[in-house]
């Protein structure tokens, strides 16, 4: 009869019998072992070799500083040690938040938590450095992220927070946020080649030198892959990031520079009938010609100093960038050439002509110019004799793009459905207080106040293919492919513009327990 070997967890515990559990801080080691069972006296005197295995936890002791239990920071030791498909996947350190691709590499994720679908970032507050990424007013939804500019080991922390709760962050933060933050300094150099199946191939090349009485960053990054896909993703990106820092911690700046670019073609969902008739297997494509192309150049520099009373930053950024998305939701579905619709396959595109006889593919287009800032201070002080912790920021954001929307045939256009020109801007002002009444009850008052102006211009040629778009009542032009502007979802007259104007107060309010001063706290 055999005896199963017991599994032991092995912590190196001080203090009586009884008494209050240790606190474990930011990167305690645990030891797991394989303990074989005892086979007599001589067995159990003999020593053990036995293998260890060493966790280290990213947890860090946030009690007394944190706000809500849901915020926190993830630290370079667990985002250097996670595997990676895509850049964005380092965000599923964030405890909850999950990360799926679809349609390509080179499109914005798709992001999960809470029981949230975020889409693309519809509800969640992505940044870099504090830079907002998610864009509003986009060609292919609302908040999108694209994060394939972003180069993983150069993320130092990562910091986020759950729910609505922070005055820092406003819009798209309904179910919380993220912000990556790059670093001033390498712990070394790096030079990394990957080679991999499908034609997957990466090179990063990434070092520092000292120039001026600063620290000069400068990074590369080349992709490629294919993927099993019977059409080949033919996925290639090109990353570039320089940074110059200069100053000590406490009274520092930065001036930084990043462009990407990204081309792909998009791996979409298929209809089973089409694999089911042999007409293509799981990796086919009915629309080969659907995909992407991504180009941005962002530039921002940052400045930090540190008082006897209190810090302040101050953020800047420019950003210019262009997007072409090709989608084709029916699978390259024709129609009959006497113009009805095929009686099998999804419904037709409500803005593809009748008559058209070379698909549904569509394309997505945008121009983007943003710029904006933040100023932040946080002064300690006493009122009353308590401690107190106050915040002031504001945030302004500027967003000047041009939206299209277009019919399409293997990605040549031939019929603007859709073309604005749109402006967002925003500013939002905020203020927070912590006051520490006693050694366990302290509470955070805040409010946020957004502010929003829209000023929307159709742009969308009434005049194409020498057609009268607006005097036309059915199918015309060139094979009969372009349809009147009735038929669009235009909102204003083509010509026309329009200007809105919103505002948001948010106000915040949490109430901190700290029982006896000990490790527990109950927001």
């Amino acid at each position: 009869m055999h005896r199963l070997p017991l599994l032991a967890l092995c912590l190196a515990l001080r203090g009586p019998l009884g008494a209050d559990p240790p606190s474990f801080p930011a990167g305690t080691d645990l030891y797991f072992g394989i303990v074989p069972p005892a086979s007599g006296t001589a067995g159990a005197n003999a020593p053990i070799d036995m293998a260890t295995i060493t966790i280290r936890g990213r947890a860090a002791n946030l009690v007394g500083l944190a706000d809500t239990a849901s915020s926190g920071r993830v630290g370079p030791t667990d985002i250097a040690e996670r595997p990676l498909l895509r850049p964005a996947e380092l965000l599923e350190a964030v405890p909850g938040l999950l990360i799926t691709q679809h349609s390509g590499d080179g499109k914005a994720n798709q992001y999960f938590t809470r029981g949230f679908n975020l889409d693309h970032g519809t509800d969640f507050a992505f940044s870099l450095d504090g830079i907002p990424l998610n864009l509003p007013s986009h060609a292919h939804g609302e908040g999108y992220t694209d994060l394939n500019f972003m180069i993983p080991e150069l993320v130092r922390a990562v910091t986020y927070t759950k729910g609505p709760f922070d005055v820092e962050v406003g819009d798209y933060a309904t179910a919380g946020s993220a912000d990556l933050i790059y670093p001033d300094s390498l712990p070394f150099h790096i030079a990394s080649l990957s080679m991999g199946e499908y034609g997957y191939q990466r090179a990063l090349a990434a070092y520092q030198l000292s120039l001026l009485g600063g620290t000069l960053i400068y990074a590369l990054e080349i992709g490629a892959y294919d993927g099993p896909w019977a059409v080949p993703e033919a996925f290639k990106k090109f990353n570039g990031f320089l940074r110059y820092s200069h100053g000590p911690a406490e009274g520092r700046w930065t001036l930084s520079y990043a462009a990407y670019h990204g081309a792909w073609n998009a791996t979409n969902q298929v209809p089973q009938d089409a694999i089911q008739q042999g007409l293509i297997n799981a990796f086919g494509s009915l629309s080969p010609t659907d995909g992407g192309e991504q180009d941005r150049n962002l530039l921002w520099s940052t400045w930090k100093a540190q008082g006897a009373h209190g810090a302040f930053d101050a953020l800047a950024y420019v950003e210019r960038s262009h997007l072409d998305l090709w989608n084709d939701f029916t699978f390259d579905l024709p129609y009959q050439s006497a113009g009805t619709q095929l009686t099998q396959g999804l419904a037709q595109d409500q803005f593809a002509a009748p008559a058209a006889t070379d698909g549904e593919q569509f394309q997505q287009s945008e121009d983007r110019v943003r710029e904006g800032g933040t100023l932040r201070a946080i002064f300690q002080s006493r009122w009353g004799g308590l401690p107190t912790e106050n915040e002031v920021g504001l945030d302004l954001r500027n967003d000047d793009v041009e939206v299209g929307l277009y019919n399409t045939d293997q990605r040549v256009a031939y019929e603007t459905d859709s073309l604005d020109h749109v402006v967002e801007s925003s500013a939002a002002a905020y203020a927070r207080s912590e006051i520490r009444w006693t050694p366990w009850l302290r509470t955070v008052l805040g409010l946020r106040q957004d502010f929003y102006a829209f000023q929307v211009a159709n742009q969308t040629p009434t005049i194409q293919d020498g057609v009268d778009l607006l005097a036309a009542t059915g199918p015309s032009g060139p094979n009969g492919r372009l349809a009147p502007l009735s038929a669009f979802a235009q909102g204003g007259p083509a010509g026309t513009t329009g200007v809105f104007n919103a505002n948001q107060p948010e106000p915040k309010a949490a109430l901190i327990l700290r029982p006896g001063g000990g490790p527990l706290e109950l927001y």
